[in-house]
């Protein structure tokens, strides 16, 4: 196999459609092929049509089989990697989610689209196919990919609609099971702001020693004040969320590359093999060598 240790963790800059929603329809993916780790600013739905895919989002490995459904809130680290031996196909859809506020200010569509529109959820939402079964939403999907693809007169108005009855379905769906995701994070814009400012510096030298000076000077917080929110916004602590992109580029570079543990470790900014493995077990419970017998290569 080709030998390959380029790799970033990006954010996708390219721009969605003049609609603020683009759809495609993916069935390239054979089994052990990882999707390139990547962040955007715009929501993301994968459903699968056929196979089995496992989804990492933030620390959770999310698998995924024929007719499951996940929904990706913006500026999460999120990457795919196909499980299946047979046949895949994946349905993607990207949207800017300020397309599901209307013109005029309402109270009651505010409070029900506040999971969607704010910028932190508690969890990301999985849907199983039972549930998916009773929504239609598979069938929006594919009429979205229609009206995408032949631009018939109106298709932005038609592209919109469609997009909030599938976000309408899953919040129907969170209402009846009294699902909560939301949590008010105290984090205000300018803070915000600057955090990401902190995760695009850190994707951008997580094999280096990242210094807490630095990342303090880049949101003018005090320690204590970063690491609370920081936590808030993330759900991990400063190492964890460092830890976590580190391992994020280990998976590729297992998976892509027949490069020795020794020498992932130290291209993924660890000093210490032992203490790698430690951290790889503890986030994908298995060693760096059995998620690589499990991969592509042997």
């Amino acid at each position: 196999m080709k030998e390959s240790i380029s790799f970033e963790i990006q954010e996708d800059v390219l721009p969605l459609s003049s609609t603020s929603i683009e759809s495609f329809f993916k069935d390239d993916y054979v089994y052990g092929m990882c999707s390139s780790l990547h962040w955007h600013f715009y929501s993301e739905i994968i459903y699968v049509n056929d196979g089995s895919h496992e989804i990492t989002v933030g620390n959770n490995i999310i698998r995924l089989n024929k007719g499951d459904l996940i929904y990706i809130n913006p500026q999460q680290i999120h990457l795919a990697y196909c499980c299946s031996h047979q046949y895949t196909g994946l349905t993607v859809l990207k949207f800017d989610p300020s397309i599901l506020k209307s013109e005029y200010k309402s109270v009651v569509e505010h409070e029900m689209l506040k999971p969607f529109l704010e910028q932190v959820l508690i969890q990301n939402l999985t849907f199983t196919r039972v549930q998916m079964e009773q929504t239609g939403i598979s069938r929006v999907l594919q009429e979205i990919l229609v009206e995408q693809n032949q631009h018939q007169y109106g298709y932005e108005y038609a592209l919109r609609n469609k997009v909030c009855e599938i976000v309408l379905q899953l919040m129907r769906m969170l209402h009846k099971s009294n699902h909560v995701i939301f949590s008010n994070n105290g984090i205000n814009e300018k803070e915000l702001e600057n955090f990401y400012k902190v995760m695009i510096y850190i994707n951008e030298n997580f094999r280096s020693e990242i210094l807490i000076q630095d990342i303090l000077s880049l949101c003018s917080l005090s320690y204590s004040n970063f690491a609370v929110k920081f936590k808030t916004l993330t759900r991990k602590t400063l190492t964890e969320y460092v830890n976590y992109v580190r391992i994020a580029y280990a998976q590729q570079l297992l998976t892509t590359t027949s490069i020795s543990v020794t020498e992932i470790a130290n291209l993924c900014g660890f000093n210490d093999v032992c203490y790698f493995s430690r951290v790889f077990k503890k986030l994908l419970q298995k060693s760096p060598h059995e998620f690589r017998k499990n991969g592509v290569l042997t």
